[in-house]
């Protein structure tokens, strides 16, 4: 997991080299999206948790 609302080198790097070697990595955010409530929010980047541990 990383936060896609945070740039940094270092992460972005990480994700690269993840990427590269076909780990999934979750993009998630800190901040409730605007078409969305909070359970929505939250439930639908534990959905895509789930999907990456299957």
């Amino acid at each position: 997991m990383f936060n896609k609302q945070v740039d940094s080198k270092t992460v972005n790097n990480l994700v690269d080299v993840t990427k590269k070697n076909n780990v999934s990595v979750l993009p998630v955010t800190e901040t409730l999206p605007a078409n969305e409530d909070y359970a929505e929010w939250m439930t639908n980047q534990y959905k895509q948790f789930a999907q990456i541990l299957h």
